[in-house]
Formats: structure tokens, C-alpha cells, sequence
């Protein structure tokens, strides 16, 4: 009988120091930052065919004007022009929405009737109300005709960004 606990309890003893030098590891991992899901979680932009993402989108944050600005290029892969309409901020973490602007070749216009030529890239720039301090999911959905028709079609752009401090100049309407 003595034997039994002995051997139970040098199990308990052995499972228990390795379980404890599991919890102080990652307790020091924890508190060096190692364990940071926002430094694991990339920033992405998911545009639809019709007008798809190129590069990682941007968020600037200005914590002294409380305002935030997603920034994302997306690309014109249509075989005809396209005029722009409007843009709106939907999902649990929603932007919003004080203007908005589109940059074709550095030159930024407000987003209502750009004309975007096939093939060409262009950058959006998302101007919010409320700053964004986590990396969190939106949904922004671009509305926008052809030249030759009459009805509106729309493209969502899915983005997962983690913000980054800016200055008034970059946050601010322009």
C-alpha cells in the first residue's frame, strides 16, 4: 500500500513542477509581449473581382482629434470606365464616415463622380468620426456605375487593420 502512494504521489509531484514551469514561461512571454494577438493578426484588404485590393491597407489614428483614416489601393480591372458614387461603412466595428476621398496620380478629389480608367489604380481614403484604437474588421462598400449604364453596382472591401499614431495632417479632412 505504501508503495502504491509513493509512486502516486512522485506522478503528482513530477506533473506538477512541469506544470508550473509551464505557467512561469508563459507568464514571462506574456509580459515581454510575445503573446500579443495584434502583433500576429496582418493587416489584409479582400476586395471583390470586380474591383480588387493591391497592398495592405492603412489606419492612421490621431488620438488628439479622436479621428482615424483607412487608406487602401484598389484597381480598376474592368474593361470599361468606371464613375465612382459613394462609399458606407458597415460590421460591428464601423467606421463613421466624415468623407472620403480618392488619389489618382497624388492629385485627391472627393469620391462622388470620379471617372477611373480601365486598368488603373487608385487609393481610397476613409475619414472617421471616431478613432479606432484596436485592430478590428470593416466592411466598406463602393458604389459606382459605368459610363454607358444607369444603375448603381457596389464592391465590398473586407479589411483587417491595426492602427498606427499620426499626426492632424495625416488624420484631418483634407
Amino acid at each position: 500500500m505504501v508503495k502504491k502512494s509513493q509512486a502516486a504521489m512522485e506522478f503528482i509531484m513530477t506533473y506538477s513542477w512541469a506544470i508550473i514551469i509551464s505557467i512561469i514561461v508563459i507568464g514571462v512571454l506574456a509580459a515581454w509581449g510575445l503573446l500579443n494577438y495584434e502583433q500576429l493578426v496582418p493587416s489584409r484588404c479582400i476586395g471583390a473581382v470586380n474591383l480588387p485590393c493591391i497592398k495592405k491597407p492603412v489606419l492612421m489614428v490621431n488620438e488628439d482629434i479622436g479621428k482615424s483614416r483607412f487608406s487602401f489601393i484598389a484597381r480598376n480591372p474592368m474593361p470599361e470606365k468606371l464613375m465612382l458614387d459613394t462609399i458606407e461603412a458597415s460590421g460591428t466595428d464601423s467606421c463613421n464616415i466624415l468623407d472620403a476621398t480618392v488619389e489618382i496620380d497624388n492629385v485627391k478629389s472627393d469620391i462622388t463622380g470620379v471617372l477611373i480608367e480601365q486598368g488603373r489604380e487608385f487609393i481610397i481614403n476613409v475619414y472617421c468620426a471616431n478613432a479606432i484604437h484596436d485592430i478590428s474588421k470593416h466592411e466598406f462598400t463602393l458604389k459606382y456605375h459605368g459610363l454607358n449604364e444607369e444603375f448603381s453596382k457596389s464592391s465590398s472591401f473586407d479589411i483587417i487593420a491595426k492602427p498606427f499614431a499620426g499626426t492632424e495632417a495625416e488624420v484631418a479632412l483634407p
